[in-house]
């Protein structure tokens, strides 16, 4: 890859652009705990418990610019807002299904990040010498 392309990306991947966010915490706390056990969910739904995460924060983190337009809003506005907005940066990616509901997922730009973002979490290393000790041991 050559610096022009390397730029490109870090100035258009969505992936960079969520890391980069400033309530990039939030949204993944958010979408993990919602896409832990499902690959897919309903628009109501996804609005349903992203209010319901919205009403159980002590602090607006999610509003990348606070403005006077935002200020009053209600959580429900507020979660319907978000929702566009990150599906607009490609976090989610949303289809409709045979019954015209509204689905969304995590698009691949999101899932790579908390691919990512798991594998830096630390594991106990266990050099060469100790693996043999353990082997040798119960042997």
């Amino acid at each position: 890859m050559d610096i022009n392309q390397l730029v490109q990306t870090l100035n258009n991947s969505p992936s960079v652009k969520l890391l980069k966010m400033r309530s990039a915490e939030f949204f993944l706390a958010f979408v993990t705990s919602v896409f832990d056990e499902q690959m897919a969910i309903g628009e109501e739904k996804l609005q349903m418990l992203l209010e319901n995460w919205l009403d159980n924060q002590r602090e607006d983190i999610t509003d990348e610019d606070i403005n006077i337009e935002t200020l009053g809003e209600s959580n429900e506005a507020k979660a319907k807002r978000l929702i566009k907005e990150w599906t607009d940066k490609g976090f989610f990616a949303n289809y409709q299904n045979e019954d015209g509901e509204i689905i969304y997922e995590l698009s691949s730009h999101t899932s790579k990040v908390i691919d990512w973002v798991t594998s830096l979490k630390k594991e106990e290393y266990i050099g060469t010498e100790s693996k043999f000790k353990t082997l040798f041991s119960q042997l």
